[in-house]
């Protein structure tokens, strides 16, 4: 069974949120952006900062495209419309944090990470999230 992606409320690191830091799960983003006008001859992109590990885009509904590494910018001029736009980000950290949390929580099949709480890699989308317009 595949588990429920988290729904993050914030960017930021998750080491630094008692709730995700030893989660290796996936994370979605949701949030809003208004564009009054579409200009016909620009480009538009999202540029997502940064992001540890993986980022899938979805822009009202539609999937956008998928990053593995920097830089996290993605064309999303043909998925715009005039006013409120979606934006789904489903980010994927590694598998480190998630390993380190089993051994902490007494999983003696991560024994080999036990007392490494100390060693958790950044997850998460920090940001900051921008749209440009070219």
């Amino acid at each position: 069974m595949v588990p429920t992606p988290l729904l993050v409320r914030k960017k930021e690191d998750w080491r630094d949120n008692i709730s995700f830091r030893f989660s290796s799960q996936e994370g979605v983003y949701k949030s809003f952006f208004q564009i009054d006008e579409i200009d016909p001859h620009a480009t538009y992109l999202i540029d997502l900062g940064k992001v540890y590990f993986t980022a899938e885009v979805m822009i009202n509904d539609k999937p956008v495209g998928h990053r593995i590494y920097a830089p996290y910018s993605i064309d999303i001029t043909n998925y715009l419309k005039k006013r409120k736009n979606s934006i789904d980000v489903k980010v994927t950290p590694g598998q480190l944090n998630g390993f380190i949390g089993e051994a902490a929580h007494g999983n003696k099949l991560y024994n080999a990470y036990k007392g490494k709480q100390n060693d958790l890699t950044s997850a998460g989308l920090i940001g900051p999230v921008n749209i440009l317009k070219q």
